[in-house]
C-alpha cells in the first residue's frame, strides 16, 4: 500500500467514525455538509488531517505534502481529493431522502 492509500484510509476511517458516532442523526449528504456540521473551515480541516496522520506516524512536509516511498510528493490538494472520492465511493454520506 502506498503512503497515499494508507493516509486516505486513515483519514476516511476517522471521518466515518466521527460521522457515525457524533453526527448520525444529522442530514449530511456531502463533504461541504460535513465541514459545515463540524463548524470548520479549510484551515481547521488541514489541522485535523495533520493531527490524525501524526497519530498514525505519517507526517506531511512543511508544504503539507505527503512523501511516497519513491521520493515523489503528493500535494495536500491531491490527498484531500482522494479522501473525498473515497468517502463518496464508500457511500459514507447519506443519500438525498435518507
Amino acid at each position: 500500500m502506498t503512503n497515499l492509500e494508507n493516509a486516505v484510509q486513515i483519514i476516511v476511517n476517522d471521518y466515518k467514525a466521527t460521522l457515525q458516532s457524533d453526527y448520525s442523526d444529522w442530514d449530511i449528504h456531502s463533504w461541504s455538509d460535513m465541514i459545515e456540521a463540524f463548524g470548520q473551515d479549510s484551515q481547521d480541516v488541514k489541522e485535523d488531517v495533520v493531527y490524525t496522520l501524526k497519530e498514525a506516524d505519517i507526517f506531511l512536509n512543511d508544504d503539507f505534502g505527503l512523501e511516497e516511498q519513491d521520493g515523489s510528493v503528493i500535494t495536500y490538494r491531491k490527498l484531500m481529493n482522494a479522501v473525498r472520492k473515497e468517502m463518496k465511493n464508500r457511500g459514507i454520506f447519506k443519500k438525498e431522502g435518507e
